[in-house]
């Protein structure tokens, strides 16, 4: 199977090559589009090396999550206290 994908009058579309050809309607193009580009900055901000201080706001982050003995499996939010507020966390 070969698919490719193609945008006609605002609408996604995959054309798919099996033995025989079928076209396949996906839908609005522009959610999809949104996504390509949600995901395009993600690869892109991946690739990126980190400045100085996010590595250092980690850290924090990790003694601060230690001191609280939270398990290290726990879903944990944490805000800033008003002393804090200028840290990028």
């Amino acid at each position: 199977m070969l698919a490719e994908y193609a945008v006609l009058n605002g609408e996604l579309i995959a054309v798919v090559v099996e033995p025989r050809s079928r076209l396949v309607r996906l839908g609005p193009a522009a959610a999809a589009l949104d996504q390509v580009r949600t995901l395009f900055f993600a690869l892109r901000r991946m690739t990126q090396p980190l400045p100085e201080s996010s590595l250092v706001a980690a850290r924090l982050s990790a003694d601060l999550s230690a001191d609280l003995r939270c398990p290290s499996c726990a879903r944990c939010c944490s805000t800033r206290c008003g002393c804090a507020t200028s840290a990028s966390w």
